[in-house]
């Protein structure tokens, strides 16, 4: 690359003063020796002043269609929102869903007891017999049936419940109080 060649490509930076100062006087150096670049340089500022000068006012019927375009652009956003909203709606279904059917843990069983290492995750017991002892490690429990033995919690807590509700029951009960927070306080 010639020394022309890269002063012309520092010409923006020069004229907008954003050249380090070595560079700047550098390239101010060869503009003053070399009138080719000059007169490059002064057409190029020129530009630059009467940059503003050249804003010419858009016609009215420029501006309608620009209004028309941007219109059409809000409904299609709308469009395009609903779409997300309603796909945002499914899964917060099936996250709920997952959420509150019951996943299985592996346990083990010795006679009557049964032990549990729940690796932090919450264990029901909904609407069993179990006529052994139970015993958890690692998380929660949730009692809803009929425990003949003991229920010991480590590192947990244990909670118990009096009314015995199927998993139909509580997800409806579910959807009801998401109805009513949608509703504002209404029941179906």
């Amino acid at each position: 690359m010639s020394e022309c060649e890269h002063v012309r490509s520092k010409l923006d930076d020069y004229i907008d003063g954003l050249l380090p100062p070595l560079e700047y006087r550098e390239i101010k150096a060869h503009l003053i020796s070399c009138p080719k670049c000059n007169k490059e340089a002064e057409e190029l500022f020129f530009i630059t002043e009467n940059m503003e000068n050249l804003v010419v006012e858009p016609t009215d019927l420029l501006k309608l269609r620009i209004k028309k375009e941007i219109a059409k652009d809000s409904k299609w956003r709308k469009k395009r929102l609903r779409k997300y909203y309603s796909l945002a709606a499914a899964i917060m279904l099936m996250l709920t869903i997952a959420y509150i059917v019951p996943r299985s843990i592996p346990c083990e069983r010795i006679g009557d007891d049964v032990a549990i290492h729940s690796r932090g995750k919450n264990i029901i017991v909904d609407g069993e017999s179990l006529p052994g002892n139970l015993t958890v490690v690692g998380g929660d429990v949730y009692v809803q049936g009929e425990i003949k033995g003991n229920v010991t919690s480590i590192d947990g807590q244990v909670s118990a419940m009096i009314n015995k509700r199927s998993i139909w029951q509580r997800l409806g009960n579910f959807f009801q109080a998401i109805w009513s927070l949608i509703i504002g306080g209404e029941k179906w």
